[in-house]
């Protein structure tokens, strides 16, 4: 019985992270030219049923030929 349980339980937890993964593609191409340590990444699946457009970027942060700035809003007017 607890073997099944555990089973039961395991099959489970797969199905449900299994649907949270999202789909990533590599669109360096779209925009270049990039530095070769700079990867983007872009998704357009849905999350909850809902549309979804979301990007992310890989650096090395070890490259020196990077400059890394920081920008806000704190205390200012765009």
């Amino acid at each position: 019985m607890k073997r099944f349980l555990f089973l039961q339980i395991f099959l489970f937890v797969g199905l449900v992270t299994s649907f949270a993964q999202l789909n990533w593609q590599n669109v360096d191409s779209l925009y270049q030219p990039l530095p070769p340590s700079v990867h983007i990444f872009r998704t357009t699946d849905q999350l909850d049923g809902k549309p979804n457009n979301a990007y992310y970027l890989v650096a090395d942060l070890r490259d020196k030929k990077l400059d890394f700035t920081v920008d806000t809003t704190y205390k200012r007017r765009l």
